[in-house]
């Protein structure tokens, strides 16, 4: 709640709200970005879905799977694995979804900049 109630102060600009906070000077910790590397970079949600969920991205902005670079899709993906194997370590969810909204139809919330969204999930099992 107290990322949600500060308000960061973005540029204002054309992009999307990713790579507003890319070019906002904020910190990695204040950004809420978990790992940066050569061509992407994992944040965490900041509406999440579930505790931990993550998005990886590249820093380009780039609306279509098909629009990455070889080096960029071969460094997505790899980062992803690291994603889920870090959501398994760290939370220990009952399973995960891994999945990429494509478009506003999709139910992407920004769709300008393709995301990888990596979510822990449990459930409750009822007891009788």
């Amino acid at each position: 709640m107290a990322y949600i109630a500060s308000e960061p102060k973005l540029p204002v600009g054309e992009g999307s709200v990713f790579t507003a906070i890319l070019q906002s000077g904020l910190s990695d910790v204040e950004a809420i970005i978990v790992y940066r590397g050569t061509q992407v970079f994992v944040i965490l949600n900041a509406f999440p879905y579930a505790t931990g969920h993550l998005l990886v991205m590249p820093y380009r902005e780039i609306a279509e799977l098909e629009e990455l670079e070889v080096d960029e899709a071969a460094e997505m993906w790899s980062t992803v694995t690291d994603a889920v194997r870090a959501a398994k370590t760290a939370y220990q969810p009952g399973g995960l979804n891994v999945g990429i909204n494509l478009g506003k139809p999709s139910g992407g919330s920004v769709s300008e900049h393709l995301h990888v969204h990596v979510v822990p999930r449990w459930w409750a099992m009822a007891t009788s």
